[in-house]
């Protein structure tokens, strides 16, 4: 039986590539061309590049450019007002998450400001006992967001549970894939983003569409 599920939030609590991740992905380009000094297509490629070999462009951001990642978080994601006329209220997700059994916890790459507005607009703020964001997604000094495997078993740890006992939720592929390696219970989420595959994959233990997303959740 799974006691603790892990539950990401962009893309698969809401649809985030709608309105916000295209934002986002502009505002990253835009701080590149400001904090590195090149053009938009220079800066695109960066991006790109950084998010392709780091898993975040703020990893690569920080260790080639010295940018501080309070600032980067805050300058490349939406203020509240305007997450309030993208996100929009679910009391049947709600119930949902509800109804698991177990504890549950969110589990984001996403800025912790961020995460809280998102969560209270689309109803789902009380079905969590606790946030980890990307700030608390450290090792010693180092930011470690997901995929990294360390950062997912400290995380574990610090809950006091044993893997084999966790699953996570996600969008990610890539995400999941490390999950697996730690033992954990993997269930894919899809609608939201380009399709996925649907050939078998030995890392992925389930998966729902985005309109059905906890309704037949497995224990």
């Amino acid at each position: 039986m799974i006691r603790l599920w892990l539950i990401d939030l962009d893309d698969t609590l809401h649809d985030a590539s709608r309105h916000i991740l295209p934002w986002v992905n502009r505002a990253m380009t835009d701080y590149v061309m400001t904090h590195v000094g090149v053009e938009r297509e220079s800066a695109d490629r960066l991006r790109n590049h950084y998010w392709t070999n780091y898993g975040a462009t703020l990893l690569g951001l920080i260790r080639h450019h010295q940018v501080d990642a309070a600032h980067f978080l805050h300058q490349t994601h939406p203020d509240a007002e305007q997450l309030r006329q993208w996100v929009q209220p679910s009391q049947l997700l709600a119930r949902r998450l509800m109804a698991l059994r177990g504890r549950r916890v969110l589990l984001t790459n996403a800025p912790i400001a961020y995460a809280r507005v998102v969560l209270k607009t689309r109803g789902l703020d009380h079905c969590f006992e606790r946030i980890f964001s990307i700030e608390d997604m450290r090792i010693g000094k180092t930011l470690s967001p997901k995929p990294s495997r360390p950062m997912l078993r400290r995380i574990i740890a610090r809950l006091r549970e044993q893997p084999a006992r966790c699953a996570l939720i996600e969008d990610s592929p890539e995400n999941l894939r490390a999950a697996k390696a730690l033992r954990l219970k993997t269930i894919l989420v899809r609608g939201y983003r380009k399709p996925h595959s649907r050939k078998a994959s030995p890392y992925i233990d389930h998966r729902v569409e985005s309109s059905l997303i906890l309704r037949a959740t497995p224990s």
